[in-house]
């Protein structure tokens, strides 16, 4: 398992930031990941051709999201300021103008699914 998500590159031993990234990668696939495809199997046989997913991976120090050394994770609910725009999150923190880009961008990929399907 680890060599399919490692690209053939496996952390040294002591490498201890690598082992936590690639398991943090690992474990996202198989909690988040998969029962996402396993939804879009399910809604495609039943006959909906229209099924959206969208992972975010836009790194960011928005208070949702931690950094360890130089490594941002993206946390589940990372995404929720960026659809949600809370002022006190935007107010108070340094967002980027890569941050406003996504939510532009994530604003109008919800809008359009709610005008659209």
């Amino acid at each position: 398992m680890i060599a399919g998500y490692s690209n053939g590159s496996v952390p040294a031993d002591n490498d201890h930031m690598g082992w936590t990234q690639l398991m943090t990668q690992m474990f996202t696939g198989l909690t988040f990941d998969s029962n996402m495809i396993r939804d879009v199997q399910w809604h495609r046989n039943a006959g909906n051709e229209a099924v959206w997913l969208f992972t975010l991976s836009h790194r960011s120090l928005l208070p949702l999201n931690k950094q360890i050394d130089d490594w941002i994770p993206v946390g589940h609910c990372s995404d929720l300021p960026y659809l949600w725009f809370y002022p006190d999150i935007w107010e108070t923190y340094n967002a980027s103008n890569a941050d406003f880009a996504v939510t532009d961008y994530m604003g109008g990929l919800w809008t359009d699914f709610a005008k659209n399907g």
